[in-house]
């Protein structure tokens, strides 16, 4: 008897069930470690800091401070980089991140 090419043999399915399962498991213990250090980072930076901008002191904790700072460096790093996005789409290039190759 004559297999079609797509069919898969008993153990061709067990192991692509026990690849998936061992790739799960390594992302839920990856998730996991994560959310402890996102935790710990929270835990140690959680003490309260004086702030003084021109005319104004607050006293936020340490990590109001540090998400603030990484969310203005993001928005600010989309928005230097935007120019040289629209000016590579003007020319008819890939974006950078993109294989020019699919």
């Amino acid at each position: 008897m004559v297999r079609a090419p797509d069919e898969r043999s008993g153990h061709e399915e067990v192991d692509e069930l026990g690849r998936k399962r061992r790739r799960r498991l390594v992302r839920a213990a990856a998730a996991l470690v994560g959310l402890v250090l996102v935790i710990a980072f929270v835990v140690e930076n959680a003490q309260p800091v004086d702030v003084r901008f021109w005319f104004v002191s607050r006293h936020p904790r340490l990590i109001w401070v540090v998400l603030a700072c990484l969310v203005i460096g993001v928005a600010l790093g989309y928005a230097l980089a935007m120019p040289r996005r629209r000016k590579r789409k003007a020319a008819g290039q890939p974006p950078r991140d993109e294989d020019p190759a699919r």
